[in-house]
C-alpha cells in the first residue's frame, strides 16, 4: 500500500473514531442527570474527564497523519480561550515562586539524575517523591527542577505550588489560579485546568500534598490530581509524606519507592559543610540520627555551639523519640532535634527567643523582621536579637524577607510551648485589626487591600482559628466574630484562600454558647463561600439553616439575604423558575423593610426572566433596580436583548 493510501486510511479511521466520540458526547449531553445526581454524583465528572482525554488523543492522531494545521488551530483556540481568564485577578498578588536550590545537598544525586532524565523526555511523566517527614522530599524536587536543562525546556511554564496548610481541592485550585495569574471571576477551576491542558510543555510541582490529601476533602483532592495528571503535555511532580501516592494516577515506577535514609558518608558531608566541627563521637552520633536528613541538618546547626560528644549525651536521654519515624507519629522524627535546638546555649541566653518562637508558630506566612516590634510591642527591646538567635539555631529562617518556621516545627512548638500572655493578646489584636483595615468600610476591594490580605491569609486564618479554639469569653465574641466574617467576605470576593474551616469552627463555638445570631451569620457566609466553590448541596443546607435561624430571631434582612443567595445559586444551576420565586420573595422583603440596595441586588431575577422569555417583565425589573444606583443594572440591561 502506498504512503498516500496509508495516510488516507489513517485519516478515515481517525474520522470514524471522531464521529463515534461526537455521538457519545451528544448522547451524554442529551441525557442530563437529575438535580440530586448532579449535586452529589461523580459519574458525570469522570465521564467528562474521559471525553477530554479521548478528544486529546484524537487531536494527536490528526497530527500524526500530517494534519498539523488542525492541531495548531486547536492550540490557538485553546490559548485564546485561556487568555480570556488572564489578568482578571490583581496583577501584584504574590505568586508561589520556586524555592531556591538547597545549598547543602548530599546523598540523593542518583535519584535527582533519574528525575531530570524523565523530565527531559519528549513524553509526559508523573513523579511522586514520597517518604517520612524530614526525609528531604522538597529538597529533591527543587534540586531537580533547578537543573539548567529542565529550566531551559520548561521556561515560564515551570510551576511550583506549596500545598502546606491547604485543606481542600478548592484551596489547591485557588493557589494554582494565583500562581498562574488567572482570573478570580467565573470558574477558577475551569481556567486553571484549561491553562494546564493547553500550550507548550508544562512542569507542575505540588509540594506537601499530604496536607490536602489527609483532609476531609481528600477524595476531591485525589480526583483533582488525577484530572491534572491526564494532560498529555504536562509533567507532574508531587511531594508528600507517606509511602503510597494517590492510586488514580499512573506514576513512574522508578520514582515510586519512598526516600530511604541517607548513608553515613552523606550525613558526615552535611555535618561538616554545615558546622565544620568534629570529634571522635561524630560517626556514633550520626548513626543514632538514623540517616534522617532534617534531623542531621538541625543537629549540625547545634554543632556550631555544642560538640558531638555533648550532643550524643543529650540524645541518649531521648533516643526512642527520634527512632519512631513515619506512622509512629507525624512529628516523632523531629522532636529530639527540636528539643535539642531549644536547649542550646543561644536559646537559653536570649530571654525573648522562646517567646518569639511561640508567637511564630501561629504564623505560617511569617512576619518581616521590621514588622516584629510593632506587632509585639511588649518584646520590642530584645526582639531583633531573639529573631537572630532563632535563625542561628535553624528554628526559623528568612523567606522573601519574612521570618518563618518549618511547618513540623511550628506544630511541635504549638503543642509544647503555645503562645500566651501579652504577646498572644498583641498578636490577636494586630491581625483582627488588619482584617478590619483590609475590608474597610464597605465592599470596595482595591488591589492594595487584596495584596495585603493575600500576603497574610495564612496568618489571619491561623490566629483567628486558634482564638476560637481557646474558648473566647462573651466580651470577646462580638469583635472576634466581625474579624472572622470580614476576611471570609474578602476571600469570597477575591477568590483567594479557603475560609470554610475557620467559619465552621466559629459556627460550632457560637452554637455551643447559644449565640444563634452569630452562628446564623457564619452559616450564611459559609453558604455563599461553598456556592462559589460549586459545593451546591452543602451551600444550600448552610443557607437554609441560616434562614431558619433568622426567621426565628425575627431578622428579616438576614432571611432575605439567604433567599437571594439561594436564588442566585439555583439560577447558576439553570433552575430558573425556582430561582425567580426565591429572588422575588427576597426582593419583596427588602422593599418592605426599606432596603433599596438589597432590592437592587435582586436584579438577577431580570436575567432569570429573560431566560424564561419574559422580556418585558425582565426589562421592568432591571430598570426598577437601576433607580437604586446598582452598577450591575447597566450590565444586565446591556445583555438583556
Amino acid at each position: 500500500m502506498s504512503p498516500e493510501r496509508t495516510a488516507d486510511a489513517k485519516v478515515r479511521n481517525a474520522l470514524d473514531a471522531l464521529i463515534t466520540i461526537v455521538s457519545d458526547i451528544k448522547h451524554f449531553l442529551d441525557h442530563p442527570p437529575s438535580i440530586k445526581e448532579e449535586l452529589v454524583g461523580r459519574k458525570r465528572a469522570v465521564a467528562i474527564a474521559k471525553f477530554l482525554k479521548e478528544v486529546e488523543e484524537m487531536r494527536l492522531q490528526f497530527v500524526e497523519v500530517h494534519t498539523i494545521s488542525t492541531g495548531a488551530r486547536v492550540d490557538v483556540l485553546q490559548s485564546q480561550f485561556t487568555a480570556l481568564h488572564v489578568s482578571q485577578r490583581p496583577a501584584d498578588l504574590p505568586l508561589s515562586n520556586i524555592p531556591p536550590k538547597p545549598n547543602v545537598f548530599y546523598g540523593r544525586d542518583e535519584l535527582v539524575t533519574s528525575i531530570v532524565e524523565l523530565l527531559l523526555q519528549d513524553k509526559a511523566c508523573r513523579i511522586p517523591i514520597l517518604g517520612a517527614g524530614g526525609m528531604g522530599k522538597t529538597s529533591v524536587a527543587t534540586t531537580a527542577i533547578h537543573d539548567p536543562r529542565v529550566k531551559e525546556k520548561y521556561g515560564q511554564r515551570n510551576i511550583f505550588v506549596s500545598c502546606e496548610g491547604v485543606v481542600s481541592a478548592e484551596g489547591i485550585v485557588n493557589a494554582l489560579a494565583t500562581a498562574l495569574g488567572l482570573g478570580a471571576n467565573g470558574n477558577p477551576r475551569s481556567a486553571v485546568l484549561r491553562y494546564l491542558s493547553s500550550g507548550a510543555s508544562t512542569l507542575l510541582t505540588l509540594d506537601n500534598l499530604e496536607t490536602a490529601l489527609d483532609s476531609a476533602d481528600g477524595e476531591n483532592v485525589e480526583l483533582l490530581v488525577a484530572t491534572i495528571a491526564q494532560y498529555a503535555r504536562l509533567c507532574l511532580i508531587i511531594t508528600m509524606r507517606g509511602t503510597i501516592a494517590p492510586t488514580a494516577v499512573d506514576w513512574e515506577p522508578t520514582c515510586s519507592v519512598p526516600l530511604d535514609r541517607l548513608p553515613l558518608d552523606a550525613a558526615r558531608k552535611i555535618w561538616l559543610r554545615t558546622c565544620g566541627h568534629n570529634d571522635d563521637k561524630l560517626d556514633t552520633l550520626l548513626r543514632k540520627l538514623d540517616g534522617l536528613p532534617l534531623a542531621i541538618h538541625l543537629m549540625a546547626c547545634q554543632g556550631k555551639y555544642l560538640t558531638p560528644t555533648q550532643l550524643l549525651a543529650a540524645y541518649k536521654r531521648e533516643r526512642t523519640r527520634l527512632i519512631k519515624v513515619g506512622r509512629a507519629g507525624r512529628l516523632k522524627s523531629l522532636e529530639v532535634s527540636t528539643r535539642l535546638s531549644l536547649a542550646c546555649d543561644p536559646m537559653r541566653q536570649e530571654p525573648n527567643a522562646l517567646a518569639l518562637l511561640s508567637v511564630l508558630c501561629l504564623l505560617p506566612d511569617g512576619l518581616t523582621i521590621d514588622e516584629l516590634p510593632d506587632v509585639l510591642p511588649s518584646m520590642r527591646a530584645g526582639i531583633t536579637a531573639a529573631a537572630s538567635v532563632l535563625m542561628q539555631v535553624a528554628l526559623a529562617f528568612q523567606d522573601k524577607d519574612r521570618l518563618r518556621m518549618l511547618s513540623p516545627i511550628r506544630d511541635f512548638i504549638l503543642r509544647e510551648h503555645p503562645p500566651h500572655g501579652a504577646a498572644l493578646k498583641e498578636l490577636r489584636y494586630h491581625f483582627m485589626d488588619l482584617t478590619f483595615k483590609v475590608y474597610g468600610n464597605g465592599m470596595d476591594l482595591t488591589k492594595d487591600r487584596v495584596q495585603v490580605f493575600s500576603a497574610n491569609f495564612g496568618n489571619i486564618s491561623s490566629v483567628l482559628l486558634q482564638f476560637w479554639r481557646t474558648s473566647p469569653n462573651k466580651e470577646q465574641i462580638d469583635t472576634l466574630l466581625l474579624a472572622t466574617l470580614a476576611p471570609a467576605h474578602t476571600s469570597r470576593m477575591s477568590s483567594y484562600g479557603d475560609f470554610v474551616p475557620l467559619l465552621s469552627e466559629a459556627k460550632l463555638v457560637l452554637g455551643r454558647l447559644g449565640n444563634r445570631a452569630g452562628a446564623a451569620l457564619c452559616s450564611e457566609e459559609l453558604g455563599d463561600l461553598m456556592s462559589n466553590q460549586h459545593r451546591y448541596l452543602e451551600a444550600a443546607q448552610a443557607l437554609e439553616d441560616a434562614k431558619a435561624s433568622f426567621d426565628d430571631l425575627g431578622f428579616r434582612h438576614g432571611a432575605a439575604e439567604c433567599m437571594r443567595s439561594l436564588g442566585s445559586m439555583l439560577w447558576m444551576q439553570g433552575r430558573n423558575a425556582e430561582a425567580a420565586r426565591l429572588v422575588n420573595e427576597a426582593k419583596s422583603v427588602f422593599q418592605e423593610i426599606g432596603d433599596r440596595l438589597g432590592a437592587a441586588k435582586c436584579t438577577q431575577v431580570g436575567e432569570v426572566l429573560r431566560l424564561q422569555g419574559k422580556y418585558e417583565e425582565a426589562a421592568r425589573v432591571v430598570m426598577e433596580a437601576k433607580t437604586a444606583d446598582c452598577l450591575l443594572c447597566e450590565q444586565q440591561l446591556y445583555f438583556l436583548f
